[in-house]
């Protein structure tokens, strides 16, 4: 038996399109035509994992780092400053041992004969008994070698007196060199000496402060060091703002 396809838009036998009865007219069985496509159906569940790769190449060594040195650069009881040299030169760090009074020293110097000592940075700062009753004197020496420096004194005395000195790029060796002879030890005088010292080692500079007061004919003398600044360096300045 044949099989075709309807030729008519109906089937003449269940007069419905498509056809759903199967009817056989004239040796041909009319058969439905091909649907719409129906709608996806929902996606389904997610297959297992793959197995994991083989494992890649190691990659070559890159090139050895620059370790940082430190060292110190100065060691002293007013300062510590250290030394770092890494790949881009060297240099100094601040004075990581300043305070505002870097030491203060007190003691009875009535007595002729007696003395007083600070150390202040490379160089050693004495009051001195010249065996006179109301006055003490001042010098300054190197702790060893020589040590440039530049010296400046100020002393205020009674209602309005004052007396000044200063000694520019001096070279203190261990002579002690006299900046004062005559500092009143009766509370009647403020003494104050700055020192900007260069290290023989390092050739850096530091600026110090170094006070005295004196009372009871030396009998309570107080000498405290205060340490401005360290490490300095006095490159060409720049002409422009």
């Amino acid at each position: 038996m044949n099989r075709g396809k309807c030729q008519n838009p109906l089937c003449p036998n269940c007069h419905r399109l498509p056809c759903c009865c199967g009817y056989d007219s004239g040796g041909f069985i009319f058969t439905c035509p091909q649907g719409a496509t129906g709608a996806q159906g929902a996606q389904g569940i997610q297959g297992p994992a793959g197995a994991t790769g083989p494992q890649g190449y190691t990659g070559s060594s890159g090139s050895d780092g620059f370790s940082p040195t430190i060292t110190i650069g100065e060691n002293t009881p007013n300062a510590l400053v250290l030394r770092i040299t890494d790949k881009n030169g060297s240099y100094l760090t601040p004075n990581l041992r300043q305070a505002a009074v870097e030491s203060m020293l007190s003691a009875d110097v009535s007595v002729p004969g007696s003395s007083l000592s600070a150390r202040v940075g490379n160089l050693i700062y004495t009051v001195s008994n010249l065996e006179k009753k109301d006055v003490v004197k001042v010098d300054i020496r190197a702790a060893s070698g020589s040590v440039l420096a530049d010296v400046k004194r100020f002393a205020q005395f009674g209602a309005t007196g004052i007396d000044s000195a200063h000694w520019d790029n001096i070279t203190f060796t261990a002579t002690p060199f006299t900046i004062d002879e005559t500092v009143l030890n009766t509370t009647n005088e403020f003494h104050t000496t700055r020192i900007r010292q260069q290290d023989p080692a390092t050739g850096l500079w530091s600026v110090y402060d170094v006070h005295l007061f004196a009372s009871n004919l030396g009998a309570r003398t107080d000498i405290w060091v205060q340490q401005i600044g360290t490490g300095r360096t006095y490159a060409p300045a720049s002409t422009s703002l």
